[in-house]
Order: C-alpha cells, then sequence, then structure tokens
C-alpha cells in the first residue's frame, strides 16, 4: 500500500479477509467443537453477503462496490498464566479488552510466525495485501478476524481507529441465548446472529459509527472518527452521524444500531458508496500510479500502469502528451496503454472523475526514445 494509506480506509474493491481460529487444545474445554467451526465460518460468510446486499441496495445503479477474498488459519494454543472470565462491567470495559486479549492472540500470531501485539497484526494484514489471490487478485484492502473461545473482554468488537485493523469475536458470548453469560448479564446473539455482529464490526473496520446509546448514557459518537483520504474536493468524510440515539427521537434502527440488515442514513457515505459524476462507477479515493512499466519507448510501445484506484480512468497523460488509443483496464491496480507520441523525460499521470495522481518522480516518468 501506498504511505499514508490505511488497510481499510473504504469498503470498496477487493477486501482480503484473513480469519484466525484461536482454538484449544484436543479435551480442552476451550476447544472448538466440529459443529462450532463450521457454524462460526458459515455466519461470517453470511455476514459479507449481507453486507453485499446492504451495497447492493445502497449503491448508485444498484452495483456490488466489493468483493472478499478470504483466508482461513487455525492454531491451537495455550493462553499465557493469569487470563480472568469477563466482568460485563461497561465501566471496565476497555480494560479487559486491552487485559485479555494479548493472552491467547500473542501465542496465536507467534505460533503463525508472526510478532506478538499489534506489530503481528500488522504483518498479517501486511501479508494479506502482498498475498496474490486466485485469478491474479490482488487486495486492496485487508484486516484481520480473531475467532476463540478463550476469555475476551467483550463478544466482539473491532479496532479500526489507532492500530491495524482487527476483529475480535468471543465465540460462546458472542452465540450466548441466555441473556446472562458467564455471570455477566449480558447475553450473546445466540449461534445463528452472528452475521449481523461481524458485518457490524466490519462497518467500524470502514469507519461506520456504533449509533446506539452506551450504557450510562454515554453519548454514541456524532462525526467519523477516522481520517480518510479525501473521495472528492468539496465532500467531507467528517461524516455526521446523524442516526445517534442519544436526543434524537428520530433514530431508526440499522446495522450500526441494533443490528439489523439495513444502513444507517449517512453510513453509505462513510463506506465510500458514493457517485458524484454519476457515470454508474463508485467514486474512490484519488488515483495513486506507482510504477510505469517499461519507462523509456517510442510511441506505439505498450505500457503498463500500476497503481491505486486506476479502474475508472478518464485519461492518461504522458507530460503534454494524451493518450488518444484506448485503454484498458486490467484491474483497479492495473491499466495498459499505447504510448502517444512524445519526447524528452516525461511525468504520466491518471486521471479519474475523483481527480489526476500526482508525479512520483523516478517511478512514474517515461523517456521517449
Amino acid at each position: 500500500m501506498a504511505a499514508g494509506i490505511r488497510t481499510n480506509d473504504y469498503m470498496l474493491g477487493v477486501i482480503a479477509l484473513g480469519i484466525v481460529i484461536v482454538d484449544a487444545p484436543p479435551g480442552d474445554p476451550f476447544a472448538f467443537t466440529p459443529f462450532q467451526l463450521q457454524n462460526v465460518l458459515l455466519e461470517v460468510y453470511l455476514g459479507i453477503e449481507l453486507l453485499n446486499l446492504l451495497a447492493v441496495n445502497n449503491t448508485p445503479t444498484q452495483q456490488r462496490a466489493f468483493s472478499f477474498v478470504v483466508q482461513v488459519e487455525r492454531v491451537e494454543v495455550t493462553p499465557t498464566p493469569g487470563l480472568q472470565p469477563p466482568t460485563g462491567n461497561p465501566n471496565t470495559l476497555s480494560a479487559e479488552i486491552t487485559d485479555r486479549e494479548p493472552h491467547w492472540r500473542d501465542p496465536a500470531l507467534n505460533a503463525l510466525g508472526l510478532s506478538s501485539g499489534s506489530q503481528g497484526v500488522r504483518e498479517h494484514n501486511d501479508a494479506l495485501l502482498t498475498r496474490m489471490w486466485p485469478g491474479g487478485l490482488r487486495a486492496r484492502w485487508a484486516y484481520t478476524t480473531f475467532i476463540t473461545r478463550y476469555h475476551a473482554g467483550w463478544m466482539a468488537y473491532a479496532s479500526p481507529t489507532g492500530a491495524p485493523a482487527k476483529v475480535v469475536i468471543q465465540h460462546d458470548w458472542l452465540s450466548d441465548m441466555t441473556g446472562n453469560f458467564n455471570g455477566t448479564n449480558v447475553g450473546g446473539w445466540s449461534p445463528f446472529g452472528m452475521d449481523r455482529v461481524f458485518a457490524h464490526e466490519t462497518g467500524h473496520i470502514f469507519g461506520a459509527l456504533d449509533e446506539y446509546a452506551g450504557a450510562n448514557n454515554n453519548a454514541c459518537q456524532v462525526t467519523d472518527v477516522m481520517s480518510k483520504p479525501p473521495i472528492f474536493t468539496g465532500f467531507t468524510l467528517s461524516v455526521t452521524n446523524v442516526n445517534c440515539a442519544v436526543s434524537n427521537p428520530g433514530s431508526v434502527a440499522c446495522l450500526m444500531k441494533q443490528n439489523t440488515p439495513n444502513l444507517c442514513p449517512t453510513t453509505p457515505a462513510v463506506f465510500g458508496w458514493i457517485d458524484l459524476d454519476a457515470d454508474g462507477v463508485l467514486d474512490f479515493v484519488g488515483p495513486q500510479l506507482l510504477n510505469v512499466n517499461p519507462q523509456s519507448g517510442s510511441a506505439g510501445d505498450t505500457i503498463r500502469l500500476q497503481g491505486i484506484a486506476l479502474g475508472d480512468v478518464k485519461a492518461v497523460g504522458f507530460g503534454g502528451f494524451p493518450v488518444t488509443t484506448p485503454i484498458s483496464v486490467i484491474s483497479d491496480t492495473e491499466l495498459q496503454l499505447t504510448a502517444p507520441n512524445g519526447s524528452g523525460t516525461v511525468d504520466v499521470t491518471v486521471t479519474t472523475s475523483v481527480g489526476a495522481s500526482t508525479a512520483n518522480p523516478g517511478a512514474t516518468s517515461f523517456t521517449f526514445v
């Protein structure tokens, strides 16, 4: 990824999801049963399909805004000493999440050959981005989802800002149907309601906010806390959360409020599901050209351009020499074209409906010979 671009800015394009099943050794009370493993993975896939359905219902021309590629890894680990059960106390929730997760997360990361802590999660996400997926795909965004039966500070949560993008699912709590998991006085969503929770947490990964009033009358946030690249000049991504339930009688049920299968009013804009020029192609963060291959040649030569958000290409320029022949979109990250007539060493730029790429001296220059 280009410098300054996180792995989870917009829910657009190819998204790599790395599922890490953190299991216990056979016979351990925290080990998954075959049914639990099968069911939780099915629920994750159903959550992805729910998001796809919401994209179709909330985007211009009813298009699928993204595609998921999924990697599943399962590791058997023993947590480090001192792992305590959760209390369900909202006043200690953040501290309990911070305290409990490393006990099993770090052994799982180490078992995968990765570093402990946030660095290991970052390494896992980076590997998802650099992997060549079936069909020659490369992902634009990536995040990791840990699923475990070991104790966690909450039934499900996401870390979209200030840390590598990840979701944590504590299987037993999330699938609880008693309303009082492990004495916490907090129940889950049943074994067959985890799909909506996974979709909700994935919403957080891409910047969507909780829209319900928190415990002890804590207010839900009312602005987008993720500092994202602008989608379009004049369009801000500090999106006001008009559906925040606090002191808002007009607040409606939605995915980020009650895990219902519909989107809250401002969520599509946060995800980047907009088409400002009405050409039927979702607008996105401005194009970033990373590589020109080859970097020298003559008019008529075949040239490949690689970068980010190139699929909505409107024009390509070699300095002041525009490409006038058809441009082939290989993928959202690669274009193929024919070099125009020109002279000298010039900067190559790609223009989409969002704007033009900026020159990257050395990497995006071309010399006519």
